[in-house]
C-alpha cells in the first residue's frame, strides 16, 4: 500500500478503534510509566518499586526488572527476584549492547538463580 492509499485515521469504523482502544487500555493498566536511567521514559510493571533494578542480559531482546532479595546464596551471591520486563525504547532489541560498548552503561556480571 502507497501512503496516499492509505485510510486518513479519522475513517476507521468507529466500533473497530473502540475495541482496539479498549484492548490496549486493558493492556497498559497492568504498566506505569517511570524514568530510568538519564531520564529515559519507561514502561514498567505497576508494582515496580523505586528500589528495583532494570537490567538486559547479555542476548535478551527486553530489559528485565529484578528486585533485590536479602541473603546470600552458598556461593555468596546475591539473590534478586524477577519482577517483570520492562519497555525502554532505547534499550531494546541489542541497543543496550551498543551502549555498554560506547562505555554509557555499567556492565555487571552476577548470576540468576
Amino acid at each position: 500500500m502507497q501512503p496516499s492509499e492509505a485510510e486518513s485515521p479519522h475513517s476507521v469504523n468507529p466500533s473497530v478503534k473502540a475495541v482496539f482502544e479498549d484492548e490496549l487500555l486493558q493492556y497498559l493498566k497492568h504498566w506505569k510509566m517511570a524514568l530510568g536511567w538519564e531520564g529515559r521514559l519507561m514502561l514498567v510493571p505497576k508494582h515496580a518499586e523505586e528500589k528495583d533494578h532494570i537490567v538486559v542480559l547479555f542476548g535478551a531482546d527486553i530489559p528485565l526488572l529484578l528486585r533485590f532479595k536479602f541473603g546470600l546464596t552458598i556461593t555468596r551471591q546475591l539473590c534478586f527476584q524477577r519482577i517483570g520486563t520492562v519497555y525502554a525504547m532505547d534499550l531494546m532489541h541489542g541497543e543496550a549492547l551498543h551502549l555498554a560498548q560506547m562505555k554509557a552503561l555499567k556492565v555487571t556480571e552476577f548470576t540468576l538463580l
